[in-house]
């Protein structure tokens, strides 16, 4: 009766280790070069960026960067398209700079916009100080390439 028992269990414990190892997500081949990328993107100086004024984005203080950045995630006009919304958010001394990419935008022209924004902290929340846009467009003589001018 015991032996029965540990071969039960032995069974048991083998088919769990079997279900642990299937349900380990497998990782890209690639998986480690995305997030330098990324960060790449994110690095740039802002004088590879247009300045504008954050109120074209509808930014406006809010209690957190967060929240202040919520216009930007509704303001897709997909048509038909799969959009994306990456964000990141660094401290810089007292102050907080959003970097936001967005592609998928219903603008032809643009394939993605990488909006760059900087908040300052008020007793009330977070308010955008400075804001720049640059874009890659979809043709023109450099495809893919990041620009500060209009998309063609």
């Amino acid at each position: 009766m015991r032996a029965l028992i540990v071969v039960a269990c032995a069974v048991a414990l083998g088919g769990c280790d079997l279900l642990i190892r299937e349900q380990r997500p497998q990782s890209p081949p690639h998986a480690e070069q995305a997030p330098s990328a990324a960060a790449d993107v994110f690095a740039a100086p802002n004088e590879e960026f247009e300045p504008v004024e954050p109120t074209i984005f509808r930014i406006v203080g809010a209690p957190t960067v967060w929240d202040a950045l919520a216009p930007l995630g509704r303001s897709f006009e997909p048509e038909g398209r799969d959009p994306t919304f990456t964000a990141r958010i660094r401290v810089s001394g007292e102050d907080q700079i959003a970097d936001i990419l967005r592609t998928g935008l219903a603008d032809d022209a643009v394939g993605t916009e990488h909006i760059r924004i900087e908040f300052r902290r008020e007793p009330d929340g977070w308010y955008p100080t400075n804001a720049y846009v640059r874009q890659k467009c979809r043709r023109g003589p450099s495809p893919d390439t990041w620009t500060r001018a209009p998309c063609p």
